[in-house]
Protein backbone atom coordinates (compact mmCIF):
# COMPACT_ATOMS: atom_id res chain seq x y z
CA UNK A 1 0.00 0.00 0.00
CA UNK A 2 1.16 3.40 -1.14
CA UNK A 3 2.15 5.83 1.65
CA UNK A 4 1.30 8.68 -0.69
CA UNK A 5 0.22 9.23 -4.35
CA UNK A 6 0.70 12.21 -6.25
CA UNK A 7 0.26 12.68 -10.02
CA UNK A 8 4.05 12.28 -10.76
CA UNK A 9 5.29 9.63 -7.75
CA UNK A 10 4.14 7.45 -4.90
CA UNK A 11 6.21 5.47 -2.49
CA UNK A 12 5.46 2.18 -0.85
CA UNK A 13 6.97 -0.94 0.46
CA UNK A 14 9.52 -2.87 -2.16
CA UNK A 15 8.96 -6.36 -2.16
CA UNK A 16 10.57 -9.30 -4.39
CA UNK A 17 7.73 -11.54 -5.47
CA UNK A 18 9.08 -14.90 -7.38
CA UNK A 19 7.57 -15.54 -10.85
CA UNK A 20 7.28 -19.17 -9.69
CA UNK A 21 4.30 -17.58 -7.29
CA UNK A 22 4.13 -17.23 -3.36
CA UNK A 23 3.88 -14.25 -1.60
CA UNK A 24 5.90 -11.33 -1.66
CA UNK A 25 8.96 -11.06 0.51
CA UNK A 26 9.46 -7.31 1.92
CA UNK A 27 12.72 -5.30 1.75
CA UNK A 28 12.31 -1.35 1.93
CA UNK A 29 10.02 0.33 3.28
CA UNK A 30 9.19 4.43 1.68
CA UNK A 31 11.02 3.59 -1.70
CA UNK A 32 9.80 5.61 -4.86
CA UNK A 33 11.73 3.55 -7.22
CA UNK A 34 14.25 0.90 -8.14
CA UNK A 35 16.34 -1.01 -10.60
CA UNK A 36 18.23 -4.27 -10.30
CA UNK A 37 21.64 -4.59 -10.80
CA UNK A 38 22.52 -7.30 -13.57
CA UNK A 39 23.38 -10.21 -12.05
CA UNK A 40 20.08 -9.50 -9.88
CA UNK A 41 22.06 -9.55 -6.74
CA UNK A 42 21.87 -6.07 -6.24
CA UNK A 43 19.08 -3.22 -6.01
CA UNK A 44 19.20 0.62 -6.71
CA UNK A 45 16.52 2.34 -4.92
CA UNK A 46 15.50 5.51 -3.95
CA UNK A 47 14.24 6.34 -0.66
CA UNK A 48 11.96 8.98 0.65
CA UNK A 49 13.50 10.37 4.21
CA UNK A 50 11.62 13.24 6.72
CA UNK A 51 14.98 14.71 4.82
CA UNK A 52 16.38 14.58 1.95
CA UNK A 53 15.53 11.99 -1.18
CA UNK A 54 18.30 9.52 -1.07
CA UNK A 55 19.23 7.68 -3.83
CA UNK A 56 21.18 4.28 -2.89
CA UNK A 57 22.57 1.26 -4.27
CA UNK A 58 22.66 -0.97 -3.05
CA UNK A 59 20.11 -0.72 -0.74
CA UNK A 60 21.15 0.59 2.31
CA UNK A 61 24.05 2.61 1.02
CA UNK A 62 23.81 6.37 -0.10
CA UNK A 63 25.06 7.63 -3.04
CA UNK A 64 23.57 11.13 -3.76
CA UNK A 65 20.61 12.95 -1.45
CA UNK A 66 18.26 15.80 -2.92
CA UNK A 67 16.18 18.37 -1.23
CA UNK A 68 13.71 17.50 -4.11
CA UNK A 69 13.19 14.03 -5.21
CA UNK A 70 14.88 11.21 -8.10
CA UNK A 71 13.12 8.75 -10.23
CA UNK A 72 13.91 6.81 -12.71
CA UNK A 73 17.08 4.80 -11.53
CA UNK A 74 18.28 2.78 -13.44
CA UNK A 75 21.73 0.46 -13.36
CA UNK A 76 24.53 0.51 -16.40
CA UNK A 77 24.94 -2.95 -17.64
CA UNK A 78 28.29 -3.14 -15.79
CA UNK A 79 26.59 -2.79 -13.07
CA UNK A 80 29.02 0.22 -11.88
CA UNK A 81 26.95 3.15 -12.61
CA UNK A 82 23.35 4.69 -11.69
CA UNK A 83 21.25 7.05 -14.07
CA UNK A 84 18.68 8.79 -12.61
CA UNK A 85 16.40 11.97 -13.46
CA UNK A 86 16.85 14.66 -10.49
CA UNK A 87 14.12 16.75 -9.75
CA UNK A 88 15.15 19.88 -7.40
CA UNK A 89 11.54 20.88 -6.55
CA UNK A 90 9.55 18.10 -4.61
CA UNK A 91 7.53 15.93 -7.11
CA UNK A 92 7.42 18.46 -9.73
CA UNK A 93 8.24 17.41 -13.38
CA UNK A 94 10.74 19.69 -14.00
CA UNK A 95 14.14 18.19 -13.67
CA UNK A 96 17.85 16.98 -15.13
CA UNK A 97 19.61 13.33 -16.00
CA UNK A 98 22.41 12.45 -13.92
CA UNK A 99 25.02 9.78 -13.26
CA UNK A 100 26.39 8.13 -10.27
CA UNK A 101 28.96 5.89 -9.79
CA UNK A 102 29.93 3.29 -6.81
CA UNK A 103 32.01 5.55 -5.49
CA UNK A 104 29.23 8.36 -5.06
CA UNK A 105 31.18 10.65 -8.27
CA UNK A 106 28.35 11.84 -10.38
CA UNK A 107 27.92 14.15 -13.30
CA UNK A 108 24.91 16.06 -14.98
CA UNK A 109 24.52 14.95 -18.33
CA UNK A 110 21.67 17.21 -19.62
CA UNK A 111 19.59 19.99 -17.72
CA UNK A 112 17.09 22.95 -18.02
CA UNK A 113 14.06 20.51 -18.73
CA UNK A 114 10.57 21.80 -17.81
CA UNK A 115 9.63 18.60 -17.93
CA UNK A 116 11.55 15.26 -17.92
CA UNK A 117 10.21 11.58 -17.10
CA UNK A 118 11.03 7.91 -18.58
CA UNK A 119 14.67 6.66 -18.76
CA UNK A 120 16.48 4.06 -19.95
CA UNK A 121 20.05 2.86 -20.47
CA UNK A 122 20.46 2.01 -23.97
CA UNK A 123 21.74 -1.97 -25.02
CA UNK A 124 25.36 -0.52 -26.08
CA UNK A 125 25.98 1.62 -22.57
CA UNK A 126 27.18 3.95 -24.47
CA UNK A 127 23.74 6.23 -24.48
CA UNK A 128 21.20 7.06 -21.79
CA UNK A 129 17.99 7.55 -23.63
CA UNK A 130 14.46 9.66 -21.64
CA UNK A 131 11.96 11.65 -22.49
CA UNK A 132 11.72 15.35 -22.08
CA UNK A 133 11.07 18.89 -23.11
CA UNK A 134 12.17 22.09 -22.69
CA UNK A 135 8.44 23.55 -21.61
CA UNK A 136 6.12 20.84 -20.15
CA UNK A 137 4.10 17.55 -21.05
CA UNK A 138 4.89 17.62 -24.64
CA UNK A 139 8.07 15.35 -23.94
CA UNK A 140 10.21 13.86 -27.39
CA UNK A 141 12.37 10.53 -26.99
CA UNK A 142 15.95 12.24 -26.76
CA UNK A 143 19.53 10.93 -26.16
CA UNK A 144 22.48 12.00 -23.95
CA UNK A 145 25.83 10.03 -23.79
CA UNK A 146 28.30 9.97 -21.24
CA UNK A 147 30.43 13.22 -22.46
CA UNK A 148 26.92 15.29 -22.30
CA UNK A 149 26.23 15.42 -26.48
CA UNK A 150 22.70 15.29 -26.85
CA UNK A 151 20.44 14.08 -29.78
CA UNK A 152 16.95 13.60 -31.34
CA UNK A 153 15.56 10.09 -31.78
CA UNK A 154 11.88 10.42 -31.91
CA UNK A 155 9.79 13.51 -31.83
CA UNK A 156 5.92 12.58 -30.28
CA UNK A 157 4.84 12.72 -27.29
CA UNK A 158 5.29 10.15 -25.24
CA UNK A 159 7.14 8.53 -22.18
CA UNK A 160 9.85 5.60 -21.92
CA UNK A 161 9.42 3.10 -19.78
CA UNK A 162 12.26 0.21 -20.99
CA UNK A 163 14.56 -0.49 -23.45
CA UNK A 164 14.91 -4.64 -24.54
CA UNK A 165 18.45 -5.99 -25.41
CA UNK A 166 17.10 -5.70 -29.19
CA UNK A 167 16.53 -2.27 -29.08
CA UNK A 168 12.84 -2.22 -29.04
CA UNK A 169 11.50 0.24 -26.97
CA UNK A 170 8.65 0.28 -24.52
CA UNK A 171 6.70 3.15 -24.22
CA UNK A 172 3.71 4.98 -23.12
CA UNK A 173 1.80 7.81 -25.28
CA UNK A 174 0.07 9.78 -22.90
CA UNK A 175 -2.74 12.24 -22.51
CA UNK A 176 -3.06 13.59 -18.87
CA UNK A 177 -4.35 16.82 -17.72
CA UNK A 178 -4.85 17.93 -14.20
CA UNK A 179 -8.09 19.56 -13.25
CA UNK A 180 -10.53 21.03 -10.85
CA UNK A 181 -13.78 20.34 -9.33
CA UNK A 182 -15.58 21.64 -6.30
CA UNK A 183 -18.78 22.98 -4.23
CA UNK A 184 -19.14 26.63 -4.79
CA UNK A 185 -21.88 29.34 -3.44
CA UNK A 186 -25.45 29.18 -5.54
CA UNK A 187 -24.46 25.60 -6.47
CA UNK A 188 -26.21 22.25 -5.52
CA UNK A 189 -23.98 19.91 -7.09
CA UNK A 190 -19.91 20.11 -7.49
CA UNK A 191 -18.53 21.71 -11.30
CA UNK A 192 -15.63 21.75 -13.23
CA UNK A 193 -13.65 25.08 -12.81
CA UNK A 194 -10.38 23.75 -14.51
CA UNK A 195 -9.08 26.33 -17.12
CA UNK A 196 -5.97 24.69 -19.04
CA UNK A 197 -4.26 21.34 -19.51
CA UNK A 198 -2.85 21.32 -15.61
CA UNK A 199 -4.79 23.09 -13.24
CA UNK A 200 -3.79 22.99 -9.29
CA UNK A 201 -5.80 24.63 -6.69
CA UNK A 202 -4.01 26.24 -4.50
CA UNK A 203 -6.49 28.26 -1.86
CA UNK A 204 -10.20 29.01 -2.05
CA UNK A 205 -11.56 32.88 -0.31
CA UNK A 206 -13.41 32.72 2.43
CA UNK A 207 -16.47 33.14 1.00
CA UNK A 208 -16.16 30.40 -1.53
CA UNK A 209 -16.41 32.99 -4.70
CA UNK A 210 -12.94 32.86 -5.66
CA UNK A 211 -10.30 29.71 -6.03
CA UNK A 212 -6.61 30.80 -6.62
CA UNK A 213 -4.74 28.34 -8.76
CA UNK A 214 -1.60 27.21 -10.89
CA UNK A 215 -1.19 26.40 -14.42
CA UNK A 216 1.69 24.23 -14.53
CA UNK A 217 1.47 22.31 -18.12
CA UNK A 218 2.11 23.80 -21.72
CA UNK A 219 -0.70 26.45 -20.91
CA UNK A 220 1.27 27.82 -18.38
CA UNK A 221 4.61 28.01 -19.57
CA UNK A 222 8.45 27.24 -18.00
CA UNK A 223 8.10 29.89 -15.03
CA UNK A 224 4.10 28.29 -14.53
CA UNK A 225 1.08 30.92 -14.36
CA UNK A 226 -0.86 32.07 -11.11
CA UNK A 227 -4.40 32.91 -11.71
CA UNK A 228 -7.77 33.37 -10.03
CA UNK A 229 -11.36 32.49 -10.82
CA UNK A 230 -14.79 33.38 -9.89
CA UNK A 231 -16.61 29.88 -8.92
CA UNK A 232 -19.33 31.73 -10.70
CA UNK A 233 -17.65 30.07 -13.85
CA UNK A 234 -16.78 33.14 -15.21
CA UNK A 235 -13.46 33.27 -17.05
CA UNK A 236 -9.90 33.15 -15.51
CA UNK A 237 -7.47 36.07 -14.60
CA UNK A 238 -3.80 35.63 -14.70
CA UNK A 239 -1.77 37.33 -11.86
CA UNK A 240 1.64 36.29 -12.74
CA UNK A 241 4.54 34.06 -13.04
CA UNK A 242 4.46 31.29 -10.44
CA UNK A 243 2.24 29.17 -7.97
CA UNK A 244 -0.11 30.76 -5.52
CA UNK A 245 0.36 29.55 -2.28
CA UNK A 246 -1.93 31.69 -0.05
CA UNK A 247 -4.01 34.92 -0.21
CA UNK A 248 -3.63 37.65 2.21
CA UNK A 249 -6.29 38.32 4.91
CA UNK A 250 -7.15 41.65 2.89
CA UNK A 251 -7.77 39.64 -0.44
CA UNK A 252 -5.29 41.52 -2.03
CA UNK A 253 -2.14 40.21 -2.11
CA UNK A 254 -1.06 36.42 -3.43
CA UNK A 255 1.87 35.10 -2.23
CA UNK A 256 3.32 32.84 -5.56
CA UNK A 257 6.37 30.31 -5.67
CA UNK A 258 8.40 30.75 -9.68
CA UNK A 259 10.37 28.07 -10.34
CA UNK A 260 13.81 27.95 -10.71
CA UNK A 261 17.19 27.36 -8.94
CA UNK A 262 16.73 28.90 -6.44
CA UNK A 263 12.55 29.24 -6.17
CA UNK A 264 11.58 32.77 -5.64
CA UNK A 265 9.28 34.57 -3.87
CA UNK A 266 6.51 36.65 -5.41
CA UNK A 267 3.40 39.13 -3.84
CA UNK A 268 1.06 39.27 -7.02
CA UNK A 269 -1.97 42.22 -6.65
CA UNK A 270 -5.20 40.79 -6.68
CA UNK A 271 -6.26 44.01 -8.47
CA UNK A 272 -4.28 47.12 -10.15
CA UNK A 273 -0.70 47.06 -8.62
CA UNK A 274 2.74 46.12 -9.35
CA UNK A 275 4.69 42.76 -8.61
CA UNK A 276 6.68 42.50 -5.72
CA UNK A 277 9.65 40.22 -5.24
CA UNK A 278 10.77 39.67 -1.57
CA UNK A 279 12.82 36.85 -1.93
CA UNK A 280 15.76 36.91 -0.28
CA UNK A 281 19.07 36.33 -2.11
CA UNK A 282 20.25 32.69 -2.80
CA UNK A 283 17.19 31.38 -0.21
CA UNK A 284 15.07 28.58 -2.47
CA UNK A 285 11.42 29.05 -0.96
CA UNK A 286 9.43 25.51 -0.98
CA UNK A 287 6.11 26.67 0.72
CA UNK A 288 4.12 30.77 1.94
CA UNK A 289 1.57 31.41 4.35
CA UNK A 290 0.60 34.19 5.10
CA UNK A 291 -0.44 34.91 8.51
CA UNK A 292 -3.65 36.41 10.18
CA UNK A 293 -1.67 40.20 10.98
CA UNK A 294 -1.28 40.26 7.11
CA UNK A 295 2.16 41.23 7.80
CA UNK A 296 4.43 38.32 7.92
CA UNK A 297 4.53 34.86 6.10
CA UNK A 298 5.74 31.60 7.70
CA UNK A 299 7.89 30.31 4.52
CA UNK A 300 9.77 26.95 3.78
CA UNK A 301 13.02 26.52 2.24
CA UNK A 302 16.64 26.13 2.80
CA UNK A 303 19.72 28.27 2.45
CA UNK A 304 22.56 27.49 0.16
CA UNK A 305 23.65 23.98 1.63
CA UNK A 306 21.58 23.87 4.30
CA UNK A 307 18.35 21.30 4.82
CA UNK A 308 14.86 23.07 4.34
CA UNK A 309 13.16 24.33 7.62
CA UNK A 310 10.39 27.06 8.63
CA UNK A 311 11.27 30.71 8.59
CA UNK A 312 9.47 33.67 9.37
CA UNK A 313 9.74 36.77 6.96
CA UNK A 314 8.23 39.92 6.86
CA UNK A 315 5.89 41.13 3.50
CA UNK A 316 8.05 43.82 3.28
CA UNK A 317 11.30 41.25 2.45
CA UNK A 318 12.57 41.98 5.32
CA UNK A 319 15.10 38.64 6.79
CA UNK A 320 14.29 35.12 7.69
CA UNK A 321 14.03 34.11 11.27
CA UNK A 322 14.31 30.43 11.72
CA UNK A 323 11.02 29.17 13.74
CA UNK A 324 11.28 25.31 13.14
CA UNK A 325 14.49 22.77 13.49
CA UNK A 326 16.28 22.00 10.22
CA UNK A 327 14.54 19.35 8.46
CA UNK A 328 11.09 20.29 10.58
CA UNK A 329 8.95 21.71 8.08
CA UNK A 330 4.57 22.92 8.86
CA UNK A 331 2.37 24.98 8.59
CA UNK A 332 1.02 28.17 10.76
CA UNK A 333 -2.38 27.17 12.90
CA UNK A 334 -5.59 28.53 12.14
CA UNK A 335 -4.85 31.52 14.85
CA UNK A 336 -1.47 32.21 13.59
CA UNK A 337 0.43 31.56 16.79
CA UNK A 338 2.65 28.59 16.28
CA UNK A 339 3.77 26.04 13.25
CA UNK A 340 2.17 22.93 12.83
CA UNK A 341 4.86 19.88 12.38
CA UNK A 342 3.28 16.11 12.10
CA UNK A 343 5.53 13.88 11.97
CA UNK A 344 5.01 10.00 12.56
CA UNK A 345 2.54 9.59 15.39
CA UNK A 346 3.43 13.31 17.00
CA UNK A 347 2.32 16.96 16.27
CA UNK A 348 4.85 19.68 17.35
CA UNK A 349 3.39 22.95 17.65
CA UNK A 350 6.47 25.46 17.46
CA UNK A 351 5.88 29.10 18.76
CA UNK A 352 6.33 31.48 16.30
CA UNK A 353 7.67 34.25 18.47
CA UNK A 354 9.71 31.75 20.72
CA UNK A 355 9.28 29.57 23.42
CA UNK A 356 9.67 26.17 24.03
CA UNK A 357 7.60 23.49 21.92
CA UNK A 358 4.79 21.55 22.80
CA UNK A 359 4.40 17.97 21.56
CA UNK A 360 0.91 15.68 21.21
CA UNK A 361 0.63 12.22 20.02
CA UNK A 362 -1.35 12.54 17.36
CA UNK A 363 -4.74 10.61 16.90
CA UNK A 364 -4.23 9.71 13.41
CA UNK A 365 -3.45 6.03 11.97
CA UNK A 366 -0.31 5.79 9.66
CA UNK A 367 -0.51 6.97 6.48
CA UNK A 368 -2.82 9.83 6.64
CA UNK A 369 -2.24 12.35 3.64
CA UNK A 370 -3.39 15.76 5.24
CA UNK A 371 -5.65 18.17 3.59
CA UNK A 372 -6.89 21.22 4.93
CA UNK A 373 -7.71 21.90 9.04
CA UNK A 374 -9.42 24.56 11.13
CA UNK A 375 -9.33 25.94 14.84
CA UNK A 376 -10.38 22.22 15.45
CA UNK A 377 -10.79 19.74 13.22
CA UNK A 378 -8.57 18.32 10.43
CA UNK A 379 -9.37 16.78 7.18
CA UNK A 380 -7.62 13.97 5.56
CA UNK A 381 -7.76 10.37 3.93
CA UNK A 382 -6.01 7.34 4.81
CA UNK A 383 -5.31 6.23 1.56
CA UNK A 384 -5.12 6.94 -2.13
CA UNK A 385 -7.84 5.76 -3.80
CA UNK A 386 -10.87 6.94 -6.09
CA UNK A 387 -13.03 8.05 -4.81
CA UNK A 388 -11.66 9.79 -2.22
CA UNK A 389 -12.66 9.02 1.34
CA UNK A 390 -12.07 12.56 3.06
CA UNK A 391 -12.27 12.00 7.11
CA UNK A 392 -12.96 14.70 9.93
CA UNK A 393 -10.41 13.64 12.82
CA UNK A 394 -11.27 16.34 16.15
CA UNK A 395 -8.50 17.48 17.80
CA UNK A 396 -9.46 17.98 20.85
CA UNK A 397 -11.06 14.26 21.39
CA UNK A 398 -9.48 12.22 18.82
CA UNK A 399 -12.56 11.76 17.37
CA UNK A 400 -12.67 10.87 13.49
CA UNK A 401 -15.93 10.64 11.13
CA UNK A 402 -16.61 10.60 7.51
CA UNK A 403 -16.88 14.03 5.91
CA UNK A 404 -17.24 13.03 2.09
CA UNK A 405 -16.19 11.56 -0.79
CA UNK A 406 -14.94 13.27 -3.56
CA UNK A 407 -14.32 12.38 -7.53
CA UNK A 408 -15.31 14.55 -10.51
CA UNK A 409 -18.75 13.37 -12.01
CA UNK A 410 -16.58 12.00 -15.01
CA UNK A 411 -14.34 9.47 -13.34
CA UNK A 412 -12.46 8.27 -16.19
CA UNK A 413 -9.27 7.26 -16.04
CA UNK A 414 -9.36 9.43 -12.82
CA UNK A 415 -6.12 8.04 -10.48
CA UNK A 416 -4.85 10.79 -8.16
CA UNK A 417 -7.45 13.51 -6.26
CA UNK A 418 -6.45 15.50 -3.95
CA UNK A 419 -5.39 19.37 -3.00
CA UNK A 420 -8.53 20.05 -1.03
CA UNK A 421 -9.08 23.43 -0.07
CA UNK A 422 -11.86 24.13 2.40
CA UNK A 423 -13.56 27.80 3.30
CA UNK A 424 -13.45 28.52 6.95
CA UNK A 425 -17.08 27.01 7.85
CA UNK A 426 -16.35 24.25 5.82
CA UNK A 427 -19.64 24.75 3.37
CA UNK A 428 -17.29 25.17 0.11
CA UNK A 429 -14.67 23.70 -1.12
CA UNK A 430 -12.17 22.61 -3.88
CA UNK A 431 -9.92 19.59 -4.82
CA UNK A 432 -7.92 18.44 -8.03
CA UNK A 433 -7.76 15.49 -9.84
CA UNK A 434 -5.60 14.11 -12.51
CA UNK A 435 -6.99 12.43 -15.44
CA UNK A 436 -4.99 10.09 -17.45
CA UNK A 437 -5.91 8.44 -21.09
CA UNK A 438 -2.58 6.50 -22.54
CA UNK A 439 -1.67 3.58 -24.90
CA UNK A 440 0.99 1.41 -24.67
CA UNK A 441 3.80 0.90 -27.55
CA UNK A 442 6.35 -1.49 -28.58
CA UNK A 443 8.34 1.07 -30.89
CA UNK A 444 10.85 -1.13 -33.22
CA UNK A 445 13.69 0.02 -35.59
CA UNK A 446 14.74 3.60 -33.12
CA UNK A 447 18.52 4.58 -33.65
Amino acid sequence: EHRFFTANASDGTLARLPLSGGAPRELAENIICADWSPDGAEMAGVRLTDGPTRLEYPLGKMLYETNGWISDTRVSSDGDKVAFIDHPIIFDSRGRIMVVDRAGQRKTLATGFGDVLGLSWHPSGEEIWFTGSREHLSSNLLAVNLSGKQRLVWAGEVILQDIARDGRALMIRQNRRRGIAGLAPGQKAETDLSWQDWSLPMAISPDGKWIFFAEEGDAGGPRYSAYMRNTNGSPAIRLGDGVPQSVSPDGKWVAAIVPGEPQQLMLLPTRAGDVRNVSRPEFNYEVADWLPDGKRLLVSGNEPGKPSRSYLQGADGGPLTPVTPERMNGRPSPDGKSVLVWRNDTLTLYPMDGGQPRKIKSPFPPGVRFFAQDARYVFAGLRAEVPLKVYRFDLETGAMQPWKELVPTDRTGVYNLGQLRLTPDTRWYVYSYVRDLSDLYIVEGLR
